[in-house]
């Protein structure tokens, strides 16, 4: 008889909330006009140039302290998640702070494409990488890389 396996229970991922991770920019939020929510984590839209300057003009305005430091940090981890590398390699607006939609450019577009290639090569979330196996040992990667073609669309 075979004993039964045991499954394992999945661990519990508590939903982190864009206050939590990022103050600053949840205030942004909260002083925008309208209740635009230019920074959100479930739809991510891509922002315009310069909203750095935009977004520490709009908190000195209502008076809010912060560090520079710490408002461009949490700009650059906004800005560097998949989901956000994803939005702007395929939107053809970028929001600023008001809310407002600015067309993008063609180089700009192609300068987000390949970024999220980076990233996707960088963190090995491209599924047409595979690993090379070496002859010797099959065991281990010989660290080469191999990129298997994309399917053709019928």
């Amino acid at each position: 008889m075979k004993k039964p396996v045991q499954k394992f229970k999945k661990k519990f991922k508590p939903q982190v909330t864009l206050e939590q991770k990022y103050p600053l920019l949840h205030q942004i939020n909260k002083v925008a006009e309208d209740g635009i929510l230019i920074f959100d984590l479930a739809k991510t839209r891509p922002l315009s140039i310069g909203v750095y300057f935009q977004a520490k003009d709009a908190l000195n305005e209502r008076g809010i302290e912060f560090k520079c430091r710490s408002l461009n940090w949490q700009l650059r981890l906004y800005t560097h998640r998949h989901q956000y590398l994803k939005a702007a390699a395929k939107s053809k607006n970028r929001v600023n702070i008001k809310g407002e939609l600015e067309p993008r450019t063609d180089e700009d577009m192609m300068k987000a494409r390949k970024n999220l290639v980076k990233y996707r090569e960088a963190t090995g979330k491209n599924k047409y990488k595979k690993k090379v196996y070496g002859s010797k040992n099959p065991s281990k990667p010989t660290g080469k890389v191999f990129v298997k073609s994309k399917p053709k669309a019928a």
